[in-house]
């Protein structure tokens, strides 16, 4: 936390940590196989002279390749996004399950079916192996097809249901919760670190002083063109704040999160309702309008100045002056949707039992 000089300051007061836990958190592990002839179309094109010329080939082989322990989360409540980022697990040295391991730790259950990733594990195995084939030195210097999944013969031969460790740390604040999760065995962190306002417009006036006086010494902008700048950096601001809005609703409700989706599906099914979950998004996640309303009335402020081209140079820096007004709300807004875009509310942490102190 040390090297982001935008984040709170109640990130690097250790008293401001509520807990750190181990957890041992449930996977299944997927050990595919793509073994088989292999018939792939290639090509090679030369030039000679005023002609093009393009020779067609049948590359043919054997395939035999073996991938151990692709892993995906199996409980709902650890957001893939999160145990995406944590992997890769090395599987050797793997131990036949004890409670033994869990004294001292949390543990979570698996709750999502292994048929929800099975189709990502053979995915994520057949990109592999065409990336490895196309770099194969036998093949350099040819132009192949697409090479369909199905001409790789990949196969899934066992599933393992596997716990592994993942520590949590977190840092509450209000309703909200910045987290950190370290994977417990290659030490791999990963963060969202949410931001202070207050720090990044004093950051970002220091920085702005230097480039102002350096575009005033060497640029000068006719107010005709200070109003369609203005114009185009409102649009801008409309744009990444309705991206922010749509990446919390998409996070907050787990629309992108296939565990979730799951359960959602799931309880759907077993209601006699339709299997398209119906979600909502959270009070917290709820956005400030004005993000994107005002600087909508100052980019429109700004097309009808240049439009009607008032002679008086009053009216064009008048409407500059109010819509970077308008621009700097709706940053303001951008950052708050930031962090709530970068923290959340796990429920590991609400689970009760373990040793708190491990």
């Amino acid at each position: 936390m040390k090297h982001s000089i935008f984040a709170p300051k109640e990130l690097r007061d250790p008293s401001y940590i509520d807990s750190f836990r181990g957890i041992y958190m449930p996977y299944w592990a997927f050990y595919i196989s793509q073994k088989g002839s292999l018939s792939l179309n290639g090509k090679k094109t030369s030039r000679r002279g005023d002609y093009i010329i393009t020779d067609h080939y049948a590359l043919t082989g054997d395939l035999d390749a073996y991938y151990k322990g692709l892993s995906y989360d199996a409980s709902s409540s650890f957001d893939d996004n999160i145990s995406e980022e944590l992997a890769p697990y090395n599987l050797k040295g793997m131990k036949a399950f004890t409670p033994a391991y869990l004294s001292g730790f949390y543990a979570d259950t698996s709750d999502v079916d292994a048929k929800v990733y099975q189709g990502d594990a053979e995915y994520t195995a057949s990109a592999e192996t065409t990336g490895r084939i196309a770099s194969d030195g036998t093949f350099a210097g040819f132009t192949m097809d697409t090479i369909r999944p199905e001409q790789l013969h990949t196969k899934t031969e066992t599933i393992d249901s596997t716990m592994f460790p993942v520590w949590f740390l977190s840092y509450r604040k209000k309703d909200r919760v910045a987290y950190a999760t370290v994977n417990g065995q290659t030490g791999l962190v990963v963060a969202d670190i949410p931001i202070d306002p207050k720090r990044y417009l004093l950051g970002s006036l220091l920085l702005a002083i230097p480039i102002f006086a350096l575009l005033a010494w060497s640029a000068f902008l006719q107010p005709s063109s200070l109003v369609m700048t203005t114009l185009l950096l409102s649009l801008l601001s409309i744009g990444v704040y309705c991206y922010e809005c749509v990446s919390i609703h998409q996070k907050d409700t787990g629309a992108n999160d296939r565990g979730k989706m799951f359960i959602q599906s799931k309880k759907a099914s077993a209601a006699d309702k339709p299997k398209t979950p119906e979600v909502q998004l959270e009070p917290a996640a709820k956005n400030n309008p004005l993000g994107w309303i005002l600087p909508l009335c100052a980019a429109v402020l700004s097309f009808g100045i240049w439009f009607l081209h008032p002679v008086s140079d009053l009216y064009y820096y008048g409407a500059a002056i109010l819509s970077m007004a308008a621009i700097l709300v709706s940053f303001i807004s951008i950052i708050h949707a930031y962090n709530l875009l970068s923290t959340r509310r796990l429920p590991q942490f609400d689970k009760q039992g373990g040793d708190d102190r491990a």
